[in-house]
């Protein structure tokens, strides 16, 4: 069961931030995932959305952003690396998870991460982490809030080569316009189509339209069921859903026989799962 620290653990620290994949590689999980958007001088920044949320940003003074000024005057394309790096995206409490630790941290760059956390786990003499990089592209973002997709795409890719070995790299994507390009360009490359909502009797002719068969098949968790994993695996793909936060849905999720979980709370899932381990040596 490949657990992923969804974000690094945002349950317990500021989003994609450093701080939240080191604590989650103290957790003991094998893959970190997280997102990544462009800047306005081609810098390749670790965030969710390509703007700065009022939800858990704040601006260089400290001031509370407006979600009505998120879109223009906060739009990360826009922006130089080392403006979108005043911003405090970590200070903000963030409601949907009261567990969160808040801590005054920017937007981290996205070489910064790597090397950081391939420093911290050889310093910790730990087991090589795989990184599980989202392209947060779409065809109305063009121009707007990010390159086209194909220079987006590139982008990243350059920014990966020769950081990491590519057996420790997937990437991922909602846009089906960038898996196609990585398959095509890059082959070699580990690709997860990422899926929130579709027919699911109709998963043979999503990969047909795709035009390969990637991987990965990363679909919102509460649409999954036990027959289109079992699909899925005779299509040579693994199963890793997303965002799979209680007990309760973990184990739903065991039970179908999915091949990781993407979480916010890594410590829950690793928990959980040693139980497992030790209900089946029993």
């Amino acid at each position: 069961m490949d657990i992923q620290g969804h974000r690094g653990c945002r349950g317990l620290m500021p989003e994609n931030t450093i701080p939240a994949m080191l604590h989650a590689i103290d957790l003991g999980v094998q893959t970190l995932e997280f997102d990544v958007v462009i800047t306005g001088d081609r810098e390749v920044l670790v965030s969710h959305e390509p703007w700065m949320s009022h939800k858990i940003c704040l601006d260089k003074d400290g001031k509370a952003l407006r979600r009505q000024d998120e879109l223009s005057y906060h739009n990360i394309y826009n922006m130089s690396l080392f403006e979108a790096q005043k911003y405090d995206c970590g200070s903000t409490v963030n409601p949907d998870f009261p567990d969160q630790k808040n801590i005054k941290l920017s937007k981290p760059e996205f070489y910064e991460l790597i090397q950081t956390c391939e420093e911290y786990v050889r310093s910790k003499r730990g087991k090589p982490i795989y990184y599980n990089i989202e392209i947060k592209s779409t065809a109305e973002g063009e121009g707007i809030f990010h390159p086209e997709v194909d220079e987006f795409c590139q982008i990243v890719v350059f920014a990966l080569e020769g950081v990491l070995p590519w057996e420790r790299v997937t990437i991922q994507s909602f846009d089906t316009r960038a898996l196609k390009y990585i398959h095509k360009k890059y082959p070699a490359i580990r690709l997860a189509y990422l899926l929130e909502s579709w027919n699911v009797s109709l998963l043979e002719d999503e990969i047909t339209a795709l035009g390969f068969t990637p991987q990965i098949l990363s679909p919102y968790f509460r649409i999954l069921d036990e027959s289109i994993v079992k699909k899925a695996h005779e299509l040579n793909m693994k199963v890793i859903p997303w965002t799979i936060n209680t007990a309760e849905d973990m184990e739903s999720m065991a039970d179908m026989g999915v091949d990781g979980i993407i979480t916010d709370y890594p410590d829950r899932a690793l928990e959980l799962f040693d139980k497992y381990n030790d209900w089946e040596k029993e």
